[in-house]
């Protein structure tokens, strides 16, 4: 049987593994007529289920939920009788008879279940139509209220309550923000010309009296939905650079494009989970060594392991008093300066490589590049970027003829052989630390064309590459995605020995006054990393402000359009907008109903996608 939760089997009984696995079952709706109004189906009380299947009306099938299941009148009834089924078995039984009549131990002779059978209209027997009713109303299983985790309690007091259903509408357009915003406040639109009054909205209006907006933020850990629209963002900006769009034009993808990526060096040895297999098809052992080193703190440097993708060891020193935790941390502080250097250089080589000076090749020949740092299991960030030489003016002019793929390589690959920091010791200040890019560097050819991508990469495959990790951040090493206020924090984070090894070496570094300008205190979170994910020239593409202006735009004329308001295209308006903030973030009890409405909501834009919808 078909259900929104789930499958079910022969009895009713939902097989889920989410959290609203204590609802009651799917089942054929009986007669209309037998049902109050009170009676509500849990499609519109639970969300994550917004319409039935196509192949069945909305009528044939309901969810029903245990607290909702019984008019208002049988209550009480019911907790009377659930009383008493405590007491001995088979007293609930006894109270609620099956609709079929069955004898219940010679309790009902036979010759009383036929008359009762063949008169449903006596409401006396218990065998007739009211507890034919009833039996049906209960249908699938009722679980007991005392059964019920305090979160699946708080889930149902939160579905009782008479605001729900605004409350999720508001959810449903946010796109089920797990950090809603809450504010409160009003705005008008007045034509600037002729001072009619176009547009009045107040949160006073709203059931709830306020409103809810999206959080917004980038990582997926912290809010999905949120962390969905930046990625497709991402996803567009990206792709615009090297197949045209989004104001860029198509010729883009003539252009020679590089995807690069920019690893760091190796601060000791970790474990690690290899992506290539030995010779029966398993996963290459993960640190073999045969005459393995001993540290001077008594660890044997190897590892004969297999780690697989879910092993918490993977990313884990060898030995945590021998790893560089103060070399780490200094690198991530100083990538971003690494990559600004990189570019640099990289206009010198290319500039020395055809014979032209620095001011000369900015007359002919433009670089532009869009990157997103990634961490490593490790803690380090890299880079992943995409670097395209354009004409003077950007993607609208056709690059230089000497402007090719291999010459873009070898220019790339001296820059960043040649792109070092020096920077002091925090705890020497005569000795000096000597901060580069790793050995690793990998580059590949980027073709817009599918079929010769065999020799590359296509454009769809390195824009959703990089725009997946755009939305990911150093929890991937184990941190935390919030902001660490206090030392005494880390102790109650319950993090990898590793990753709290470089928070406390960010913090330690943060007392001393040499290192009092990085910041080390706001990035102990980020394990020190000071830039921002998501970077690109100016000329790359279009923006994130843009693509977020247009579908705001869009959104608003749909809004106008469902309510019947004049549209606001060729005229001036003025906007006076107050807006006060109360809160963010959900009350005990939400996050299940809004995790149920991503899932849903999330399931029905994959359906729409496979079924070709725009």
């Amino acid at each position: 049987m078909w259900s929104p939760l789930g499958a079910t089997t022969e009895d009713g009984s939902i097989i889920t593994g989410d959290t609203i696995d204590f609802v009651a079952a799917v089942r054929e709706r009986p007669d209309p007529g037998t049902w109050r109004q009170a009676n509500k189906p849990l499609h519109t009380l639970i969300p994550g289920f917004p319409y039935h299947p196509p192949a069945l009306s909305a009528g044939a099938m309901t969810v029903w939920h245990a607290r909702v299941l019984l008019p208002r009148n049988r209550r009480k009834e019911w907790q009377r009788s659930r009383t008493r089924s405590a007491r001995g078995s088979g007293a609930f039984e006894r109270r609620h008879p099956r609709p079929s009549g069955r004898r219940r131990s010679g309790v009902v002779s036979a010759r009383r279940s036929e008359s009762n059978t063949s008169n449903p209209t006596n409401r006396r027997s218990r065998t007739g139509t009211s507890a034919t009713r009833r039996s049906q109303i209960w249908g699938g299983r009722v679980i007991d209220w005392s059964a019920l985790s305090e979160q699946q309690r708080a889930m149902l007091r939160r579905v009782a309550m008479p605001d729900y259903t605004a409350w999720e509408r508001q959810i449903r357009a946010t796109g089920a923000c797990a950090n809603p915003i809450r504010v409160r406040g009003g705005r008008i639109t007045v034509d600037a010309s002729t001072g009619e009054l176009l547009d009045a909205y107040h949160t006073d209006t709203e059931p709830l009296g306020y409103l809810l907006i999206p959080c917004g933020n980038r990582r997926a850990e912290v809010c999905p939905s949120c962390a969905e629209v930046y990625r497709y963002d991402a996803y567009q900006l990206i792709r615009a650079g090297l197949a045209g769009g989004k104001g860029v034009p198509e010729s883009v993808a003539l252009h020679p494009s590089l995807f690069v990526t920019l690893t760091a060096p190796s601060f000791g040895a970790v474990h690690a989970q290899h992506k290539e297999t030995g010779k029966y098809g398993e996963p290459v052992r993960c640190r073999v060594r045969r005459d393995a080193p001993v540290c001077p703190h008594g660890v044997t440097m190897a590892c004969n392991e297999r780690h697989g993708q879910n092993d918490a060891r993977v990313g884990q020193a060898l030995c945590f008093d021998c790893y560089d935790y103060i070399g780490a941390v200094l690198f991530n502080a100083y990538a971003g300066d690494l990559w600004r250097r990189l570019s640099i250089y990289f206009g010198r080589e290319l500039a020395k490589a055809v014979g032209l000076s620095r001011a000369a090749l900015k007359r002919v020949a433009r670089v532009s590049f869009v990157k997103v740092a990634e961490y490593q299991a490790r803690g380090v960030v890299h880079f992943h970027a995409v670097v395209r030489i354009d004409g003077p003016d950007g993607p609208t002019t056709p690059p230089p003829d000497w402007a090719t793929v291999d010459l873009v390589d070898t220019a790339l690959r001296r820059a960043v052989a040649a792109v070092a920091i020096e920077v002091p010791d925090p705890y020497d200040q005569d000795r000096t630390r000597i901060l580069r890019f790793g050995n690793r560097l990998d580059t590949q050819v980027i073709f817009a064309d599918t079929a010769t991508a065999a020799e590359g990469l296509s454009v769809r495959a390195v824009a959703g590459y990089i725009a997946k990790y755009a939305t990911k951040a150093a929890e991937k090493a184990g941190s935390t995605p919030r902001r660490i206020k206090r030392v005494s924090d880390v102790d109650y984070l319950r993090l990898p020995k590793h990753a709290v090894r470089m928070i406390r070496t960010c913090l330690a570094l943060a007392e001393l006054p040499i290192c009092e300008e990085m910041g080390l205190y706001r990035t102990a979170h980020m394990l020190g990393y000071r830039g921002h994910c998501t970077t690109k020239s100016r000329r790359y593409s279009t923006t994130f402000g843009a693509l977020r202006s247009q579908r705001r735009a869009h959104r608003e004329e749909q809004r106008r359009v469902r309510l019947g308001l004049p549209s606001l295209e060729g005229r001036q308006v003025i906007l006076d907008t107050e807006w006060k903030f109360l809160r963010s973030g959900l009350s005990y009890g939400e996050r299940a109903l809004v995790d149920a409405i991503r899932r849903a909501q999330r399931a029905q834009r994959t359906a729409a996608i496979s079924d070709g919808a725009p």
